[in-house]
């Protein structure tokens, strides 16, 4: 019998994604981006405009300034939710694209906003956010349980705390006992490593940006906010964070092609394997003996020899 292939390297875990996102590249980026620039360009406004007026609390006045505070922390709020939207929206780019469909915006975002959807994202966020609240390792070791979450979602099967138990099981699937090759180890790697690639992309495109944002509020500051920021600062601010937005989204984009094709391969390993023991437990019951009762000779017995 065919045996289940073993579980593939890092480096093929890695590597995977690259070729689905070469082949749907311009499909797929315009998923997360659609919702994601114009998030993130409403809150570098509000930001800019917020720290304009707090600047210079005496020319706005206390109402002005409290109401722009109020408005950058309520967009700030939003955004959080558009960045779980964005990023359901792209796992179901993912799966359209792996399945052969066709991918659209709408489409994604269609699949991106069931109930089912946002509230079992929201409560797995939940329970990392408190994980993380006790000493953070909870919420690290929880994070890496829960992430194939949102492909379980995705998918369409399961929901709420039936997908979490079920992105725990698939994640400690390890039949080999073999740590290095573990599902949970190439989980916490790629974690990991674009936490660590987004951070690098984020400092070299910020570098100018900081530096713009460090001369512009040494200058205000020296003329004592009397003239504030300049007119263009919403602007700049709005592009600072459209910029950062982009960078985002790649990164979110490979985080859902990569979790949701190792996500399939540990589905299918695990299945695999047990389907085939549940058949060689049943070709090992045909093969038992089996015992009939003796049934006499067709015209046997005392009655024939008569």
């Amino acid at each position: 019998m065919t045996q289940a292939h073993g579980p593939s390297s890092f480096a093929e875990v890695l590597d995977r994604p690259f070729g689905l996102l070469k082949a749907h590249a311009r499909a797929l980026i315009r998923v997360p981006l659609a919702l994601m620039v114009p998030g993130a360009a409403a809150v570098g406004a509000a930001q800019s405009l917020a720290q304009n007026v707090m600047t210079a609390p005496e020319s706005a006045g206390p109402f002005a300034s409290g109401l722009a505070l109020l408005a950058f922390y309520g967009i700030t709020l939003a955004f959080l939710v558009v960045q779980m939207v964005a990023s359901l929206a792209a796992y179901a780019g993912v799966k359209k694209a792996l399945d052969g469909e066709r991918v659209t915006v709408g489409g994604s975002y269609r699949e991106a906003l069931r109930i089912r959807a946002l509230g079992t994202t929201l409560l797995a966020g939940i329970v990392v956010g408190l994980g993380l609240l006790c000493c953070i390792a909870p919420g690290i070791i929880l994070m890496i349980y829960f992430a194939f979450v949102i492909p379980i979602v995705v998918e369409g099967g399961l929901g709420g705390a039936d997908a979490l138990s079920r992105s725990f099981t698939l994640v400690r699937y390890n039949p080999q006992r073999n740590f290095v090759r573990s599902t949970s180890l190439k989980v916490f790697l790629l974690f990991l490593v674009m936490t660590a690639i987004g951070y690098a992309f984020a400092l070299l495109l910020g570098l100018p940006v900081i530096v713009v944002n460090m001369l512009t509020t040494f200058r205000a500051a020296a003329r004592g906010y009397v003239d504030g920021f300049p007119a263009w600062w919403p602007i700049f601010g709005a592009l600072q964070q459209v910029l950062f937005s982009a960078v985002r989204s790649v990164t979110m984009l490979y985080s859902a092609a990569a979790f949701t094709m190792f996500y399939r391969e540990t589905r299918e390993r695990m299945e695999g394997v047990a389907l085939e023991k549940a058949l060689l437990e049943r070709i090992e019951t045909s093969r038992a003996p089996v015992s009939f009762p003796d049934v006499p000779a067709p015209g046997g017995g005392e009655g024939a020899g008569a």
